[in-house]
């Protein structure tokens, strides 16, 4: 195989390095001849100096290459690494050929506002602590209206009809909580009644305040269990939560400018690099989690970059730099 290009990649690409931080590189290769005719190549190619029994340490190396191929379909979807490939700047490209010149002065045109990949790592990573942005808060003020809503219909054993429509107007605006239709046996024959979604959670119209009430209590318990072994930094991975935020400043950049800037800007740099090590309190990092999220969300809708790519266009790239290596014109 033949490098494309390799560069500096991880914490001392984003500038966010400490004296513990491993050295990370990241690349492209193109496959040999052969292996293109017979289109056998892997994915990808890593070696490391570390081992499967423990973590990193500074002086430990990781290479990774993507094959070309395997590059362009990361790109497609948005994924991190490959773009943080295309905006590493050249003071931390250790070797580059012709082809990564070409990609490069094509940047432009590998850009989408798809970037699935990069809000769905931020939110693995974030609803991996407790961190459930707007759900958390809508559970909390559907417990709420649920509680005035059986007052008012006033007694114990009253059912979600009973109270239904002051239910569709209290809870008319949540993102996550939609009255749908649920198909239902009674009597042997299958019937549609209204029903209530509650982050993904439906009960018919037929249950029971009272029972749908201690449902949505354990639930909030659950996320709250979170949240509070969190906050008193019980298994926290505080790593990841940086890799989380880290990844939705990138996101956010790229939706709105177009680049992604490497090293991190100054302010972003900083506060990914307290919440690495601890510096930031938990809730603090909780609501700028919430926050980036919701703005990447935002900043998607509005972006000025295509919504996608043309897999045609991709792989008519490809096409075109194997010929090259093929030597057919």
């Amino acid at each position: 195989m033949k490098v494309i290009v390799k560069t500096v990649a991880g914490s001392h690409l984003f500038g966010t390095n400490t004296p513990s931080s491993d050295m990370d590189y990241k690349g492209i290769f193109m496959p040999t001849e052969r292996e293109i005719l017979l289109g056998n190549y892997p994915d990808g190619v890593n070696e490391t100096t570390g081992n499967d029994q423990s973590r990193n340490s500074k002086d430990d190396v990781d290479v990774e290459l993507y094959s070309l191929k395997k590059f362009l379909k990361m790109i497609k979807r948005g994924d991190t690494a490959a773009l943080e490939l295309l905006f590493t700047p050249s003071e931390q490209i250790l070797e580059k050929s012709e082809a990564w010149d070409r990609i490069v002065a094509n940047r432009d045109k590998f850009l989408s506002s798809q970037v699935s990949a990069m809000i769905g790592y931020a939110r693995q990573q974030a609803n991996k602590y407790g961190i459930k942005g707007s759900r958390m808060g809508e559970l909390s003020n559907c417990i709420a209206a649920m509680k005035e809503v059986h007052k008012v219909v006033n007694f114990n054993d009253a059912k979600l009809k009973h109270g239904w429509e002051y239910l569709k107007d209290k809870l008319k605006d949540y993102d996550h909580i939609h009255f749908v239709e649920l198909e239902v046996n009674k009597n042997m024959e299958n019937i549609t009644v209204p029903a209530i979604d509650i982050l993904g959670k439906k009960f018919d119209w037929h249950c029971g305040f009272i029972y749908v009430l201690e449902i949505l209590k354990k639930i909030y318990k659950n996320y709250g269990h979170r949240a509070r072994e969190a906050k008193k930094n019980n298994g926290i991975d505080w790593k990841a939560l940086s890799h989380a935020a880290r990844v939705s400043y990138q996101g956010l950049e790229l939706l709105q400018t177009g680049k992604v800037t490497l090293p991190l800007p100054e302010k972003t740099r900083k506060t990914v690099v307290d919440i690495k090590l601890g510096k930031m309190d938990y809730k603090d990092v909780q609501t700028l989690l919430e926050d980036l999220l919701t703005a990447l969300e935002v900043a998607r809708e509005n972006s000025l970059l295509p919504q996608e790519l043309e897999q045609e266009m991709l792989d008519d790239f490809l096409v075109s730099e194997y010929k090259k290596v093929l030597d057919i014109k």
